[in-house]
């Protein structure tokens, strides 16, 4: 494994806590991985990663922070690598 998946498996790991540290967490998520588009009208933000644990932790802390449960679809990404796409609608 990569140093990079290394230390995104140990933070994914850590308990979450504080609802301030969640937040901040998911905001940088959200800035790594994260993107506002438009699909039939309407705004939704998309979420892409290529590492199993953070599409889990993403989806941990939007269902913990604001009830917000999101379809987590595995799918294949440029270069075979799995991809975990996620989207929220409005």
């Amino acid at each position: 494994m990569s140093f990079s998946q290394d230390v995104k498996n140990e933070l994914c790991h850590l308990p979450l806590q504080k609802t301030c540290c969640m937040k901040a967490e998911l905001a940088g998520l959200l800035s790594f991985c994260g993107k506002m588009v438009t699909e039939q009208g309407r705004a939704a933000l998309r979420l892409r990663t290529e590492h199993a644990a953070v599409a889990r932790r993403l989806y941990s802390l939007l269902k913990q922070l604001y009830r917000i449960r999101l379809d987590i679809v595995p799918g294949k990404h440029t270069g075979g690598a799995t991809a975990y796409t996620m989207k929220l609608t409005e």
